[in-house]
């Protein structure tokens, strides 16, 4: 075989049959080359024939191909997407609730348009108390979740509204109101009064403790302040933290003089204004004393004579004030820990402590 000018290889000549009859058969292969006409020669002998060798000669065109281009265009898709599916607002009966927001987004492709939250659907109990607005309608777009409690009572509210948009499947968010109750401290008595003979033990006297709000009221305590003797309601109990509760007031005259003597027991509780319990007793000896529980087992002491002239000083409501003591005479107050404060109208120094001495489970509080 032999080529003509411009390429080689192209071409492939095999016969059927070394004897005849039989077929030549040419294979083109044009997929390396260049547009244009390439020639070849094929010789075709026989040792018989005698007019052999002959020649076959092949001729090839290679024109160029016109290929279009072809363009997929995917259409857009846009899918929507929240940023939250479900809301929960926590409140007091009557306080302000903070707003939450939910982030409306395209999460596809294209443009989201048309975005918009529906009416609001509300569950039993209550309607009206939830506000949904949206910020624009092309996403990405924020919807503010507005609660207002009003009237609404201590109780869980739920409410539900749907978020469109153009051309997607609508989505259902859910919001949860939990109103929690307002406590409020009780005293089934504002006071106590015991009264026996000398070295006699008076009978104990309760006050109940409930709850005259709703919810639960928690963190229940209390403290006493002497206002004269001292340690004659160290044995008195509380019987839980958690209202309702009962606290025993028990008093004792042992090794006391006749005489009436005061002191306030403070009662509090979690979130609660603080209430408070006058009580006497008709037999308590010795200087007048203010005791204070600092801990469950823990207790301080100090003298009630001012520092500044010697006048008795009296125990206030220090939730309200500020201070625990204020002496009548000069105005000098001091805190629960005796200290005479910066406020004080007559600065002196501060109360004088004395020694207590406790042990815990014991029924008797001692002070030097």
């Amino acid at each position: 075989m032999v080529y003509g000018a411009g390429a080689t290889g192209w071409l492939t000549a095999t016969l059927s049959s070394t004897t005849s009859p039989a077929t030549l058969s040419c294979t083109v292969s044009s997929s390396t080359l260049a547009p244009g006409t390439y020639t070849a020669s094929v010789r075709v002998s026989a040792t018989t024939a005698s007019n052999g060798p002959q020649t076959l000669t092949v001729t090839l065109t290679v024109t160029r191909a016109m290929l279009g281009t072809l363009v997929f265009v995917a259409a857009a898709v846009p899918t929507m997407a929240l940023s939250a599916t479900a809301a929960t607002f926590n409140a007091t009966a009557g306080g302000a609730v903070p707003a939450q927001s939910i982030t409306v987004t395209n999460s596809g492709t294209g443009a989201l348009a048309g975005v918009s939250a529906g009416a609001v659907s509300y569950g039993a109990g209550a309607t009206g108390w939830l506000a949904v607005t949206a910020s624009g309608a092309l996403a990405p777009v924020t919807l503010s979740l507005a609660v207002t409690t009003g009237a609404l009572a201590a109780g869980t509210y739920t409410a539900t509204f749907a978020v469109a948009a153009t051309g997607v499947p609508a989505q259902t968010v859910t919001v949860t109101l939990v109103i929690a109750g307002v406590p409020s401290l009780s005293l089934s008595s504002a006071s106590a009064t015991f009264s026996a003979a000398t070295g006699a033990t008076p009978t104990a006297q309760t006050i109940t403790i409930s709850n005259g709000g709703s919810g639960t009221l928690t963190g229940l305590a209390y403290a006493v302040a002497y206002a004269s003797g001292a340690g004659w309601l160290s044995s008195s109990t509380l019987t839980s933290a958690t209202a309702p509760a009962i606290l025993t007031l028990r008093a004792t005259t042992t090794g006391l003089a006749a005489g009436t003597y005061t002191a306030t027991v403070t009662v509090t509780g979690t979130g609660v204004t603080a209430k408070t319990i006058a009580g006497t007793v008709g037999n308590v000896g010795g200087q007048p004393t203010a005791v204070v529980r600092t801990g469950a087992n823990t207790f301080a002491a100090y003298s009630l004579r001012c520092p500044h002239n010697g006048t008795t000083v009296r125990i206030e409501n220090w939730q309200s004030t500020g201070s625990a003591f204020h002496c009548p005479n000069h105005d000098a107050i001091f805190t629960s820990a005796g200290v005479c404060m910066p406020a004080s109208p007559q600065r002196t120094t501060n109360l004088v402590a004395r020694t207590v001495t406790y042990t815990a489970g014991d029924t008797t509080l001692y002070i030097a």
